[in-house]
């Protein structure tokens, strides 16, 4: 992680620098932040299908006609990419995830319901604007992390259009409210203060250290209006 292989992707014969690590004695910012992505997945199942994503909505939607699908993929403008816009030369997109069109049932049969989320991907050598798309994606939204303020992850995002830095993602959980479909369902955590987030995350270190990372989802940020 953090390091360079020199362009050798294959290094398997390589017992020199080419493949050691440098593991510090002191947790470093890059280690707790995968620590954090780790936890996320394991809090939320719909980063973990076990089936091929469709396109198509999923069994509720279905039945409310609301028109969400289980992924899409939208343009920095907020609509719905084109075969055109899969051709066209841009290096910015975002992801939506429906949490509540996931087909798989649990071990026991049981349907799963998770939050939906926004991933905002910018993989451009520039900045990108990014407006949030509006029905039936809408939010609110709130910021779950953000690779461009590695200090402050879950700083509240610019107003619209968020501006994203060059070779950055932001992460946003749709928030409890307007959501589309008018659904009620509470989402899976709240806000919390910045000194329950410092608990939180002291607390998850040691918890990784022993072995054991917690399944509860890391902190959340104030809502996108």
């Amino acid at each position: 992680m953090n390091r360079t292989q020199l362009g050798n992707n294959n290094p398997y014969n390589q017992d020199n620098g080419v493949t050691w690590f440098d593991w510090p004695e002191e947790e470093d910012e890059l280690v707790g932040f995968v620590r954090e992505l780790i936890a996320l997945r394991r809090a939320h199942p719909v980063f973990r299908r076990r089936r091929f994503l469709r396109a198509l909505p999923g069994a509720e939607q279905a039945e409310l006609h609301d028109g969400r699908t289980d992924v899409a993929w939208l343009t920095p403008s907020g609509r719905l990419m084109t075969d055109d816009d899969w051709d066209a030369p841009g290096r910015a997109m975002a992801i939506y995830l429906n949490g509540d069109a996931i087909t798989e049932p649990d071990r026991r049969g049981r349907r799963i319901a998770d939050d939906s989320f926004l991933l905002l991907v910018n993989t451009g050598s520039e900045r990108t604007s990014f407006y949030l798309p509006g029905r039936p994606y809408q939010g609110p939204w709130e910021v779950v992390l953000d690779t461009a303020r590695p200090s402050d992850r879950t700083a509240a995002a610019a107003d619209e259009p968020v501006l994203m830095e060059p070779y950055s993602l932001c992460l946003l959980r749709q928030a409890p409210g307007d959501q589309a479909g008018g659904s009620s369902r509470p989402t899976r955590s709240s806000a919390v203060s910045s000194r329950s987030a410092a608990c939180r995350a002291r607390a998850l270190r040691t918890s990784a250290l022993s072995g054991n990372l917690p399944t509860a989802p890391v902190p959340t940020s104030p809502t996108i209006t």
